[in-house]
């Protein structure tokens, strides 16, 4: 209405107030020339306009995304995001398997030299003497004397586990080995085995709490004694030193050692502890080491066959009756599976679907497709509730979509830290000089998250902005098992239509069926028409007005019959009283034209009003224009047709 006001007023005035008002009815007119005229120019009276407010303009729905908020216009959209908790009841290996070894071990003799023992007794056979000896042997690596743990496999460890640095176990874990040895020679007068510095070699990733003898028994498996001492651990070597220096702590053909290591955690990296595809097992080499002696038994001549004595004659050496390898026999075995009390890792908190921030509501003058939003400082708000009591890690990724096949505009915040134990709001903007926090964060915990230019997700407005948040990962240390929490995840858009110099709004819109309106006044005519006017513009914008006359089948008669300027209404500056500033439409008709055959073809009026920043500053609801002292001009001699 306001619109036809402007451009209208004037014939619609003359044609309904003005020369019809001059025919008196009572006259037969029918056949007289009724064609009346003026040479001079004719003005109307002064008018104004009430104020054409922006919040009518608007025409705001109650939940749309811009809303009201203190007189100021704010984009406002928020949700949830799905995050399942992290729920770990159990984690538990399998019981490892582990076969039998046997190990075995050249004796070198002619490379070692004998710790001869002191003669017991002269015994010479064929002028060798014969004394009671001991040698002393070193392991070495080409024996193979280990055994590894086979691929033991547990049950699956629940997905949130993605990396597994260590576990502690529920209860002692213990590993129960025997060793025994036997020798390969016929002769059976070197017998004893005593362990000086014997080692036991573990993967280090097996943490030992405890080792020990536990018995020596009979090969039968009849229990000779208990030993309670002489074993060393050392951790950092991954290594437990078995040490019998007892004369009763010997190892011969009819015994056995056994011996308890009990583990109390697990490691990965260093063996011992292995995980992949959320599968944990015990892996890596068990390995014998380090030296031990053998001894001669107590022995006379009646103690030796011919054939050895023979033997001895001939090679003139006592050396041929020695063994010329030792055998180690192993077999250890763990007691049951085994329970995970806590572990340290990573957890994963796997956020699932979030609802897109949906721009498809926005008021008209929003969605035209020249409109470009440059908002100053835009933000994201994302409520984040840890209670776990470790620190986490997130990231989040914003992408506007577009149905026309635009590509995305994509901002990343990169990884950001979640504290432990609380309730943090991260605020996502630009800068943060000025941000105004929403009510219903205020008083908690903000952090802020800085992403360059962030507005550029909105200068050429999509239809949605998608929100990722990357899973909420967790560096955990000894958490206990069960564990079970809950992580909540929402966020919001709060952003005030602050813009910046590129904003730009494009409202446009079409006046139809003017052709009704104007069945009388086609019978006007004029050179031109001016319509003047004081604009007063309290937008914080520059405003540009644009009007194309229309005929019925929509071709536009703006160049073609008619000429129609545009006018410009510059930013509010100062008071209203000061902003006042003068504009004016002409509409005149084109060479060979004139008004009255504009009148006749016009049905339709397309106007667009583009409002541009050349500052910042905020878009409020009582924003309006207002025209006053309104005056339209018919000029050029006037004439009304009233046959």
């Amino acid at each position: 209405m306001i619109r036809k006001q402007i451009l209208w007023m004037a014939f619609l005035a003359l044609s309904s107030g003005v020369f019809v008002s001059c025919v008196d009815e009572k006259y037969d007119l029918d056949n007289v020339d009724m064609t009346i005229g003026t040479k001079g120019d004719l003005t109307l009276p002064t008018s104004s306009t009430g104020e054409i407010l922006l919040k009518n303009i608007m025409d705001l729905k109650e939940d749309g995304v811009v809303q009201v908020v203190d007189g100021e216009y704010y984009l406002v959209e928020d949700g949830i995001a799905d995050v399942p908790g992290i729920d770990i009841t159990s984690i538990s290996i399998a019981k490892p398997l582990m076969s039998q070894i046997e190990a075995v071990v050249e004796l070198d003799n002619a490379a070692t030299s004998p710790a001869r023992s002191q003669n017991r007794q002269n015994i010479s056979v064929g002028g060798i003497e014969l004394q009671d000896f001991t040698y002393t042997y070193t392991i070495q690596d080409e024996d193979k004397a280990y055994y590894s743990l086979g691929d033991n496999v547990s049950g699956q460890v629940p997905e949130e586990v993605v990396e597994l640095k260590s576990v502690s176990f529920v209860d002692e874990t213990t590993l129960d080995a025997k060793i025994q040895v036997y020798f390969d020679s016929e002769y059976d007068f070197i017998n004893k085995v005593h362990l000086d510095n014997f080692k036991l070699s573990i993967p280090q990733g097996l943490h030992v709490s405890k080792a020990e003898f536990t018995h020596w028994t009979w090969v039968d498996g009849t229990e000779l004694f208990e030993v309670e001492e002489a074993i060393s651990i050392d951790n950092e070597k991954g290594v437990i030193v078995l040490t019998a220096t007892d004369e009763n702590t010997i190892i011969d053909k009819d015994h056995e050692v056994h011996v308890r290591i009990t583990f109390d955690k697990a490691v990965t990296g260093l063996g011992g502890l292995a995980f992949a595809d959320n599968k944990v097992s015990l892996s890596g080499i068990f390995k014998l080491d380090g030296t031990f002696r053998i001894e001669s038994k107590d022995f006379d001549l009646d103690r030796l066959t011919q054939d050895q004595v023979m033997d001895i004659v001939k090679n003139q050496s006592f050396d041929v009756i020695c063994p010329n390898k030792i055998h180690f026999v192993g077999n250890a075995d763990f007691a049951q599976d085994i329970s995970v009390e806590s572990f340290s890792g990573k957890v994963l908190s796997r956020v699932g679907d979030i609802t897109p921030i949906a721009l498809n509501d926005l008021p008209d003058f929003l969605n035209d497709p020249e409109v470009v939003l440059d908002l100053a400082n835009p933000a994201f708000y994302m409520q984040v509730d840890n209670p776990m009591p470790y620190e986490a890690t997130t990231s989040l990724r914003l992408s506007s979509v577009y149905e026309d096949g635009t590509p995305p505009v994509v901002k990343e915040t990169g990884t950001f830290t979640i504290p432990a134990n609380k309730l943090t709001v991260f605020c996502i903007a630009d800068h943060f000089e000025g941000i105004e926090i929403p009510e219903n964060y205020q008083g908690k915990n903000v952090v802020f998250v800085p992403v360059q230019n962030l507005n550029e997700l909105l200068k050429k407005l999509p239809e949605n902005i998608n929100v990722d948040v990357a899973d909420i990962a967790m560096d955990i240390d000894a958490m206990p098992i069960p564990c079970q929490y809950d992580v909540k995840v929402d966020y919001q858009v709060y952003t005030p239509l602050e813009f910046g110099e590129e904003f730009k709004l494009v409202y446009q819109g079409t006046e139809e069926g003017l052709s009704e309106d104007l069945e009388d006044v086609n019978k006007l005519d004029a050179k031109e028409v001016r319509i003047e006017a004081n604009a007063v513009n309290n937008f914080p914008m520059d405003l540009t007005l644009s009007v194309d006359a229309l005929d019925r089948n929509n071709v536009s008669l703006k160049g073609k019959v008619v000429t129609v300027n545009d006018i410009v209404i510059n930013a509010h500056k100062g008071s209203e009283e000061t902003s006042k500033q003068p504009v004016a439409i002409t509409i005149k008709p084109m060479s060979g034209h004139s008004i009255r055959e504009l009148l006749e073809k016009l049905d339709k009026f397309h106007y667009r009003a583009v409002a541009e920043a050349d500052s910042e500053g905020k878009l409020f609801e009582d924003a309006h224009i207002k025209l006053t002292d309104i005056k339209i001009t018919l000029v050029g001699g006037v004439s009304y047709d009233a046959n």
